[in-house]
């Protein structure tokens, strides 16, 4: 299984709600979303360590991790 992180300036928002599922169905499974980095929370919404708990994506505490653990 290929790992994709997820970098942005908040999770909470459209695109990032989406994206995790089509990805997996699109790829048959064989691509996730499994790591995430954002600068901040969004301001009317989950916080990001909410965000990944919900799509269950590990929280990253920098972009460097991300990138060091996804493919």
């Amino acid at each position: 299984m290929k790992k994709i992180g997820f970098i942005d300036y908040f999770l909470d928002e459209w695109h990032a709600n989406q994206y995790p599922g089509w990805i997996k169905d699109v790829s048959g499974g064989v691509m996730e979303v499994a790591f995430a980095y954002a600068v901040k929370d969004a301001e009317h919404g989950m916080t990001n360590r909410e965000w990944c708990a919900k799509h269950g994506v590990a929280w990253c505490d920098t972009i460097e991790e991300v990138i060091a653990q996804s493919d």
